[in-house]
């Protein structure tokens, strides 16, 4: 701050009150006998009040004119003994005085136009820039909704082809250990295969729940509160060390949507979070309020996410974990988007990961 100040002291200096005083001291040091420079240093004096009303704007173009003034008037008027007085008749004196301050002003309401246009002009250059944004986020969310409802159809027919076989060998699964029950090691292999068998089961609800999503339910929802729920679940079953940060008061921030969906996609957020940092690592949800939409942020401090993969970090069955089925984060996106919401995602390894969720905001 204080090297800006001096910075800009010094510009004044050079650009406006350095060549005042060279232009006032060559004209009292300049012979009477030389009029045509006497004339033009009288119109030099121009160059620092243009500069002034350009750069620092109407009062301090007015105020350079005033000191002008004052310098001159001494060599226009006055009989100085040790210096040379200007040869121009009065009139042209007077009047040059005169335009000093007509000048100044002049420049100085013109600055001021030109100020306020390229400040208009730069409000509407950041609103197309913003506008370019929306549509650019609007045609990622398209291109990424076309992807999941192609596989979508896909993951459909899959799962229900299956649905039915698997029904058969789950049934056929509990015969065989009823005939077994006196049989400890094949009672034990039935058990392995029931866990497998229920496993499979659950991957294919989840493939429905993908391809298929159910109808939400758009009710009055205080994100406020449904975060709180959530934190107190979570914080039941953290890694010994993780530390929670939350910014949520007891205000009150109202959304349309679908409480059990939505506590789902926070729920699968702030477990990816907890699994990516360490046992002494960091989560954060945080709430903010713009005038179109309620953004929800979980961001976390742990291994992060390489950049070639944050492209896919949405598409069903990609997973960088060695676990899991990668529907997650899929499911997660359609929910949002049924919600005509926006989830994004910043990450970079070893730093940590940021989800953002965009919720446009109903007016009652």
């Amino acid at each position: 701050m204080t090297y800006n100040i001096k910075k800009e002291n010094l510009k004044l200096f050079i650009f406006i009150w350095l060549p005042v005083l060279l232009i006032s001291t060559l004209h009292y040091l300049t012979p009477h006998s030389l009029h045509w420079t006497h004339d033009i240093l009288r119109r030099m004096y121009y160059i620092p009040i243009i500069f002034a009303g350009f750069y620092k704007g109407r009062n301090y173009a007015l105020f350079t004119a005033i000191i002008v003034t004052i310098l001159y008037i001494p060599h226009a008027y006055v009989e100085l003994s040790n210096f040379n007085t200007d040869p121009a008749s009065s009139i042209n004196k007077t009047m040059e005085i005169i335009l000093y301050f007509v000048i100044g002003y002049i420049t100085s309401t013109l600055s001021d136009k030109i100020k306020k246009e390229k400040n208009k002009y730069q409000k509407a250059a950041e609103e197309i820039k913003n506008k370019l944004q929306e549509v650019k986020n609007l045609e990622e969310q398209l291109i990424q909704s076309g992807k999941l409802e192609a596989i979508g159809q896909m993951s459909a027919g899959f799962a229900h082809e299956i649905k039915n076989p698997l029904a058969s060998i789950q049934a056929t699964n509990e015969l065989i250990q009823d005939e077994c029950e006196s049989n400890t090691e094949v009672t034990e292999l039935i058990e392995i295969q029931k866990k497998e068998l229920n496993r499979l089961k659950d991957l294919l609800k989840q493939f429905l729940n993908f391809a298929k999503p159910s109808e939400i339910e758009n009710t009055d929802i205080d994100i406020v509160d449904l975060i709180k729920n959530l934190m107190k679940l979570i914080k039941t079953q953290k890694k010994h060390g993780v530390e929670f940060i939350n910014n949520l008061s007891d205000k009150t921030l109202r959304i349309k949507g679908d409480y059990k969906k939505l506590y789902q996609v926070f729920l699968n957020l702030v477990l990816n979070a907890i699994d990516a940092v360490d046992k002494n690592g960091k989560v954060d949800i945080i709430l903010e309020e713009t005038d179109k939409y309620l953004v929800a942020k979980v961001v976390d401090n742990g291994c992060g996410i390489e950049k070639k993969h944050l492209d896919q970090i949405f598409n069903p069955f990609f997973t960088t974990k060695d676990h899991g089925t990668g529907l997650g984060l899929s499911i997660a996106f359609k929910i949002i988007e049924q919600h005509k919401g926006i989830i994004k995602i910043n990450s970079k390894i070893n730093s940590g990961t940021e989800f953002i969720i965009k919720f446009p905001i109903y007016n009652s």
